[in-house]
């Protein structure tokens, strides 16, 4: 779990704890009239947080995903600064796209030995061209 959702479930496990005390000492209408308000303010915030926090890491994976396949567009080449490059954005569309890259495609990636427009068209059910 996440900081933000342990930070929530601990505040929310307290609450009810300090509630419970509270209802043995026989104030928890004053409890609830101090408590409540601050619950609907606080809840949301921490909700929101943890919402903002995974949309901002979806974001930065995508941004990342599109700065490999910026690099991966351009030619190949033979020098070793531009295999280190496309090495480095293979490594990151491993890490970031949803979809496993095999082997085979990795080193198609980097030393571009593979052109999407050269597939085929159809496959046959073992994934041979036919």
């Amino acid at each position: 779990m996440e900081c933000p959702t342990l930070l929530s479930l601990g505040l929310v496990a307290l609450v009810i704890g300090v509630y419970a005390i509270a209802k043995c000492f026989g104030v928890e209408q004053d409890y609830k009239d101090l408590v409540l308000p601050l619950i609907l303010v606080t809840v949301p915030v921490f909700l929101t947080q943890a919402y903002t926090k995974a949309i901002s890491a979806a974001e930065i994976k995508v941004k990342y995903v599109q700065i490999a396949s910026d690099i991966l567009s351009r030619p190949p080449s033979k020098e070793p600064d531009v295999i280190d490059m496309r090495k480095w954005a293979t490594t990151l569309i491993k890490k970031y796209f949803p979809v496993e890259v095999n082997e085979a495609t990795e080193r198609a990636m980097i030393y571009g030995r593979a052109d999407i427009h050269e597939a085929p068209d159809t496959l046959d059910s073992t994934g041979t061209a036919k």
